[in-house]
């Protein structure tokens, strides 16, 4: 006798299981805001994006058709850019 559950697991999940599983997720961690499935997946890929993984890896892990696409997760902040402004500062010094 097969076990029902074991073809669920192999199976893709579906748009709402997904939402489900973000709200379950949000209200186990505290979180007053709400958190839908979209956000998530945009903090993971700029994550991916910050720790330096390939645009081609991104692509394909995000399954997005185009580079250009993938610029909405290239954010620029000061702490990310300050190493190389230093030492750019330290070359300049003369």
């Amino acid at each position: 006798m097969s076990d029902p559950h074991s073809t669920r697991l192999t199976q893709p999940y579906t748009t709402r299981r997904i939402q489900q599983t973000a709200k379950d997720y949000c209200a186990r961690s505290g979180l007053k805001r709400t958190v839908h499935p979209h956000l998530l997946r945009h903090q993971m890929l700029t994550y991916l994006t910050s720790e330096g993984i390939s645009d081609a890896k991104i692509q394909l892990i995000s399954g997005h058709e185009s580079r250009k696409s993938l610029e909405v997760y290239q954010h620029l902040s000061l702490e990310s850019v300050e190493k190389e402004y230093q030492q750019a500062l330290r070359a300049f010094e003369v």
